[in-house]
């Protein structure tokens, strides 16, 4: 691929992004609202305790009489892109987080259409409808920050297509997967992950080759490897949790139906 095949994608989705996200940046130091305050309180603790205690962000000692931090399921700090945040603050930071996962995804879109034999102009649509349709735009103006790696989401499987030709790519499968580990989101694993396990089979399935299965158990094995210093901390509090166990004893196969067809 030519470099202005990649920079003329980049710059189009650049613009687009900043001209989406005019409605945050026009009040950039206010937070929004719903969850905005939890959202940011859980990204503003772990920047003051590195930046004012120097300490690694292990607790939050101003929710519940205490509670964890790294063990959190929504904590990001672990994230390379909270960067932002120690940067700029917790409103800003995650502002302008909002604006470069809005390009990242686009273009991961972008890039895995092409991949998939279409036409330029119907990976330019295929990009607008996956970030800018309601899921995106909706779950960041309720402050929930968790939803930002769904930008990784195209990356990652795109990544995984191509491990089957070039077994190079499993590393970066591992990488966006770990992103997506570390950035604080159970939502988008929820589905993902279950989308990929299958899709994996049904190719196995189809092709007569176990290539797809052996890569994706590679990054899922490689992602929880990266990101075990936040995954292991963090099943053993939800083990404890007791929303977690109350759930799980009221799992039974009869929900199915109404999961999938009761409105």
């Amino acid at each position: 691929m030519k470099k202005n095949s990649k920079l003329i994608p980049l710059l189009i989705f650049a613009l687009v992004s900043l001209i989406y996200s005019l409605p945050i940046l026009k009040n950039i130091s206010y937070w929004g609202q719903m969850d905005w305050d939890q959202f940011t309180f859980w990204n503003v603790v772990p920047r003051e305790t590195i930046l004012i205690y120097h300490q690694f962000p292990l607790w939050n000692p101003y929710s519940n009489g205490g509670n964890v931090m790294l063990a959190h399921p929504h904590s990001s700090f672990l994230s390379p892109f909270y960067i932002f945040v120690l940067i700029f603050g917790p409103i800003i930071g995650i502002k302008l987080e909002i604006i470069l996962f809005l390009i990242i995804g686009l273009l991961g879109i972008f890039f895995l259409l092409k991949h998939l034999g279409l036409k330029k102009i119907s990976s330019y649509v295929g990009s607008f409808i996956f970030m800018l349709s309601s899921i995106y735009p909706l779950h960041l103006t309720e402050g929930h920050v968790e939803w930002l790696v769904m930008a990784f989401v195209p990356w990652l499987f795109l990544s995984y297509l191509k491990s089957v030709s070039n077994r190079k790519y499993i590393y970066s499968g591992i990488l966006f997967l770990a992103l997506i580990l570390l950035g604080g989101s159970v939502d988008v694993l929820t589905a993902i992950i279950p989308f990929l396990i299958l899709y994996s089979f049904i190719r196995v399935l189809q092709e007569k080759r176990i290539v797809w299965l052996k890569n994706i158990t590679i990054i899922f094995a490689g992602a929880f490897l990266l990101s075990a210093i936040k995954l292991l901390p963090m099943f053993e509090f939800l083990s404890y949790s007791l929303w977690v166990i109350e759930f799980l004893e009221n799992i039974s196969p009869l929900l199915l139906s109404g999961i999938l067809l009761d409105r």
